[in-house]
């Protein structure tokens, strides 16, 4: 059995147009979206959170300035 590594990202985005999708990779980022972003329910696509292309700027923003590595997924 081999240990579980560490993702070197702590949240990857995935731009889909209008909707971006964010994918918390680590417990800092589910604990900083829990702590900073207020969602519906409805937001939450499996274990990614569906936001407005138009907010995503200025979140990803605090985020990095909170000091998470953020990725964009290409």
């Amino acid at each position: 059995m081999s240990a579980r590594r560490a993702p070197s990202q702590d949240m990857l985005v995935r731009n889909c147009g209008s909707i971006w999708q964010l994918f918390p990779l680590s417990q800092k980022a589910t604990d900083w979206i829990n702590d900073n972003v207020e969602t519906e329910s409805w937001q939450w696509m499996g274990s990614s959170l569906a936001v407005d292309g138009r907010f995503v700027g200025p979140l990803l923003d605090g985020a990095r300035a909170a000091g998470l590595k953020v990725e964009e997924w290409a």
